[in-house]
């Protein structure tokens, strides 16, 4: 079951272990091997259940410790991802996927400092293992250091070749360096892993727009939906797409239904309005859009996205008192 995670070979692996798990059924480490034959599946949630079972009857077991972390990371639970990653220091202290698990929860706060601290410890503690290095290519990059986020990918692929979310992040710092022609090599390479990436197919949309191939960004856009329809980033950037096409009407029908689930959709209706000529829809979406995030239940993350997607359509309106606001 080990060897088969190792490999990548998640729906494998959950038969070794699951056969394990019958033949001790009090065996804690088989039911661990359970949870991350599920996480490495994406089956999040299956993961989760499995990884709290564990620690039912082993309060102690570290591999379920550390898959409940890396659970709660993927939902974006930071509070309860960095109670896990502690809960494995405080039973060993120099755990490096403990350490890597907090630098991702500093990452995601924004905490660049102490992430920063734990990529370096496991650095320097493992200075072969590719994981510090891909941490901290994602940290330069939320810095604006793009040329060392793509020298720290490069490091990173040079230690596991098989990386996708290394090509990924290499290719995003050279999308935001303007480099649209390098940015797709390295997407491409990462779609070569995983063809029906989200995030990958995502930034193959972003570079086509970029280059003024609209129908083509809208393909990506399309299978990147696909992959996932509950993620909203491809909604929006197809909807951007479209009404730059003049597609107004079905830029505002496509982005109806996530409406009420994301702080960026209204203003980008209420920019669409505009776009349209339809000013007064678009007074109405852009105040709906400021009672949506004063006033719902969003993380400090969405917050500030709605907010900065209501002054970038303040802005472009020329309104610039309230968008400095």
């Amino acid at each position: 079951g080990n060897a088969r995670l190792s490999l990548g070979e998640a729906d494998k692996s959950h038969d070794s272990f699951l056969t394990a798990a019958t033949l001790e059924p009090e065996n804690s480490a088989s039911h661990a091997g359970l949870g991350w034959s599920y996480y490495q599946q994406g089956k999040y949630e299956l993961a989760k259940g499995k990884f709290l079972e564990t620690l039912g009857f082993d309060a102690q077991n570290l591999d379920a410790h550390l898959g409940l972390g890396w659970v709660y990371l993927q939902d974006e639970d930071y509070d309860l991802a960095q109670k896990k990653f502690n809960d494995v220091l405080g039973i060993d202290n120099q755990n490096l996927s403990g350490h890597l698990g907090l630098g991702w929860v500093y990452l995601g706060q924004f905490d660049l400092e102490d992430s920063r601290k734990e990529f370096e410890y496991v650095r320097s503690i493992a200075p072969e293992f590719a994981d510090s290095y891909f941490g901290l290519g994602v940290l330069e990059l939320s810095a604006y250091d793009f040329d060392s986020s793509i020298e720290l990918m490069d490091e990173t692929l040079r230690l596991n070749s098989n990386l996708p979310g290394a090509y990924y992040f290499k290719g995003l710092a050279y999308y935001k360096q303007g480099k649209y022609s390098d940015a797709e090599t390295a997407f491409q390479s990462a779609l070569n892993i995983l063809p029906n990436d989200y995030d990958v197919l995502n930034g193959l949309g972003d570079v086509r727009v970029a280059n003024y191939e609209f129908e083509e960004a809208i393909d990506y856009y399309g299978k990147a939906i696909a992959t996932n329809p509950e993620r909203v980033d491809a909604y929006l950037n197809k909807a951007s797409v479209l009404y730059q096409m003049g597609m107004f009407d079905e830029a505002l029908s496509l982005l109806e239904p996530f409406a009420e689930k994301d702080a960026r959709i209204k203003p980008i209706m209420a920019n669409a309005s505009y776009l349209r000529g339809n000013s007064i829809a678009g007074d109405v979406y852009l105040q709906k859009s400021v009672s949506f995030v004063d006033e719902s239940d969003l993380s400090s993350v969405e917050r500030s996205s709605g907010y900065f997607a209501i002054a970038a359509v303040e802005y472009s309106l020329t309104d610039f008192t309230e968008a400095k606001r």
